[in-house]
């Protein structure tokens, strides 16, 4: 007797659902790093007074 994959798994979350949330923070991350690695770029030229 086999079992049907709705009685293996009864409280399988919606899939698209997680590809949402999956975007949303992945854009997020990658603003906050681009954010923080600018910040990052800038305050060695400022205060490392390095000229291009």
């Amino acid at each position: 007797m086999t079992r049907g994959s709705s009685e293996l798994y009864p409280h399988r979350p919606d899939v698209n659902y997680f590809n949402i949330v999956d975007s949303v923070v992945w854009s997020f991350i990658t603003a906050v790093e681009t954010l923080a690695l600018v910040a990052m770029l800038c305050f060695f030229f400022v205060l490392c007074g390095c000229t291009l």
